[in-house]
């Protein structure tokens, strides 16, 4: 992962506050940001704190991966249910579409476990 992307995804909400608006104010500011190597011992450092300290703020796809939860029917019928109140504001061309989808959804739903 590019330095600039990791430090753009870390969550520094999950940072002590002075980490968090350092993060902000300075590091994600700087013009320097996409220049950064990916071999640079600041970076690896900063890497290293950041695992081992504060494992939550790391980016998506670092560390642990977040659970994938299945989907259920409650959820193919909320996305049924969406989509069927947006309908009637749609042109002819996206209402047919969205019918299909609709539908579907609903063939979907009929053989969820």
């Amino acid at each position: 992962m590019k330095p600039y992307v990791f430090l753009q995804g870390i969550n520094a909400g999950k940072l002590p506050p002075e980490a968090e608006n350092y993060l902000r104010e300075e590091i994600l500011k700087s013009e320097a940001l996409g220049q950064i190597s990916p071999d640079a011992k600041e970076f690896k450092n900063v890497v290293e704190l950041i695992t081992s300290r504060y494992p939550d703020a790391l980016p998506k796809g670092e560390g642990e991966k977040e659970e994938v939860k299945a989907v259920t029917k409650e959820d193919y019928a909320k996305a049924i249910k969406g989509l069927s109140v947006s309908v009637k504001y749609l042109s002819a061309e996206d209402k047919k579409n969205t019918q299909a989808a609709i539908k579907g959804l609903k063939v979907a739903m009929k053989y969820q476990n």
